[in-house]
């Protein structure tokens, strides 16, 4: 199973969204890593046919996307960065809803909800209307439908926006459990949505790939790059003018500020790091 974008790019007027936008989705997770403006929304609307490129082809299974049709929208399913879902709706309402939407008959319908709300946690509130869940219930609602129908495809555009530190790791955990045999693509702009969940990850900035690959091979490529520096206030300014600067923790000896840099800031007391993720992302970006 293969989804493959060919050079897709998209321009509104003279501002270039995304520009040449090449890279093959086999089953697997996929974190799509970029700060706003990077281009994942745009990717994300062309993906799910929401929206046309300038340029370029998406193919599923060796044919266009646009030639499928309705048939590759069968094998997609979608978690939109804004929750659309129905106040007045209960939970089971709404499945049922979308289910016949997506074309299930009834007996199909009841079958896979009732295995779906047990994976998203929700079976217990089947009945509750949708107006009274929590914003973690509600994603989970809305992660819920998109799983209607077994889509070989999951996109998740911002999924964890708006929930709380426990949510988003439930989150996580259930998006990690259903990821068997499906491409599932996540774009975000937080690092620990996709850090452990991911089993490739591909960083964008002004509509292009300037990374990508397994975590420990985006992490193994800046080795020699990131640095703890123990030092106190007054050089904080001049460390954020010098170099790219991630965490800092206040301690009894001093500031521990960890730097991203090319060259090492031997101005300073400093020690080698192991790199992850995050310095990663602040390195590319």
């Amino acid at each position: 199973m293969k989804l493959c974008s060919e050079s897709i790019s998209k321009q509104y007027g003279t501002n270039k969204a995304l520009t040449e936008f090449t890279y093959e989705f086999t089953p697997g997770v996929y974190g799509l890593l970029g700060p706003n403006g990077a281009g994942k929304s745009t990717l994300m609307n062309i993906m799910t046919d929401n929206l046309k490129q300038t340029s370029g082809r998406l193919t599923f299974e060796k044919t266009d996307i646009r030639e499928l049709g309705r048939e590759y929208r069968r094998h997609l399913g979608y978690v939109p960065q804004q929750q659309q879902i129905f106040p007045g709706f209960t939970l089971r309402r709404f499945l049922l809803y979308i289910s016949g939407l997506k074309g299930l008959d009834k007996r199909t319908a009841e079958t896979q909800i009732s295995d779906i709300v047990k994976k998203v946690n929700l079976e217990n509130v089947m009945d509750r209307k949708l107006s009274a869940f929590s914003g973690g219930m509600k994603q989970r609602a809305v992660l819920a439908q998109a799983l209607l129908g077994e889509p070989a495809i999951i996109i998740l555009d911002e999924p964890t926006a708006g929930l709380d530190p426990n949510e988003r790791i439930r989150f996580r955990n259930i998006v990690s459990k259903i990821a068997f045999d499906r491409i599932v693509i996540i774009a975000t702009h937080v690092v620990s949505d996709i850090r452990f969940i991911a089993n490739k990850v591909i960083i964008m900035n002004g509509g292009r790939i300037v990374a990508d690959g397994a975590p420990w091979e985006l992490c193994d490529r800046i080795k020699g790059k990131v640095f703890e520096i123990i030092t106190d206030e007054e050089n904080i300014s001049d460390l954020e003018k010098n170099f790219k600067v991630g965490d800092m923790v206040k301690e009894r000896d001093g500031i521990r500020v960890r730097v991203v840099s090319d060259t090492v800031p031997e101005d300073y007391e400093y020690v080698e790091m192991e790199p992850n993720l995050e310095d990663v992302y602040l390195y590319r970006v």
